[in-house]
């Protein structure tokens, strides 16, 4: 099995043809081959194998640090606009699209405009989840997490927000209760974090969607939630600033 040669090689290209710059920090490999997909994992690229030691097509770089994982997203999703690889993919890159510029404007530092973004992506959302054909689960979680990444809390309140809307709609479906208690984790995720917990106009916002989802739920799906809420409420009733991290 041949590696590339050398400790400071560039990155080989993307599955969809991004490539990468010479101080490129790539941090995976995957086999480019359709049917494999084996992957392999370290920054140093001189060690990967130029070729997949299960059945020998090229590897490609399949994450990197950013800024240039933010740079190979819009090029693979640009491919998949114009080249889904299977029946749905298309609306799943257009989900991508409007997610990847909202997180474009928050990497500028522009929330106004990541705002406005949010809200084309969660229109886009609301009307895939009203026809019941599309999970839009991931997209809202991914939108909460990058927010939070960036320090965009009142944004990822927002999103919480518009995911406890549409999950409100969907009262009547018959996966409401999955749904729901992925949507309570990601509501007690944001209280957990530091700076959210005890007050602030974002954190009772978030907090009173929480309460009426457990209220509407008649408590939560999965102990390991029960418990996380019960540390939460511990921490309400300390006030500002105390008891976090609950014991």
């Amino acid at each position: 099995m041949r590696s590339f040669p050398g400790r400071d090689v560039p990155p080989p290209p993307t599955a969809f043809g991004y490539r990468p710059p010479p101080e490129a920090i790539a941090l995976a490999w995957i086999c480019a081959g359709a049917d494999c997909g084996r992957r392999g994992a370290g920054a140093l690229v001189g060690a990967w194998p130029r070729s997949c030691p299960d059945c020998g097509h090229p590897v490609a770089t399949h994450e990197l640090a950013d800024p240039w994982q933010h740079a190979a997203r819009r090029v693979e999703i640009d491919v998949r606009l114009v080249r889904p690889r299977h029946s749905g993919d298309r609306v799943d890159a257009a989900a991508e699209d409007l997610r990847w510029h909202v997180v474009d404007a928050l990497r500028q530092g522009r929330p106004e405009l990541a705002e406005a973004r949010r809200q084309r992506l969660d229109a886009f959302l609301t009307d895939r989840e009203a026809a019941g054909s599309f999970d839009c689960g991931r997209h809202r979680r991914s939108v909460v997490r990058e927010a939070l990444e960036y320090h965009a809390v009142d944004l990822a309140a927002r999103e919480l927000a518009s995911w406890y809307r549409c999950a409100a709609a969907r009262s009547g479906s018959p996966d409401r209760r999955g749904a729901t208690g992925e949507l309570a984790e990601q509501l007690i995720a944001f209280l957990e974090q530091p700076g959210t917990i005890a007050d602030g106009p974002a954190a009772n916002e978030v907090w009173q969607l929480l309460t009426d989802l457990v209220t509407g739920l008649d408590g939560l799906p999965w102990a390991d939630l029960r418990d996380r809420l019960d540390r939460l409420r511990r921490v309400r009733r300390a006030g500002p600033g105390r008891g976090w991290p609950p014991p």
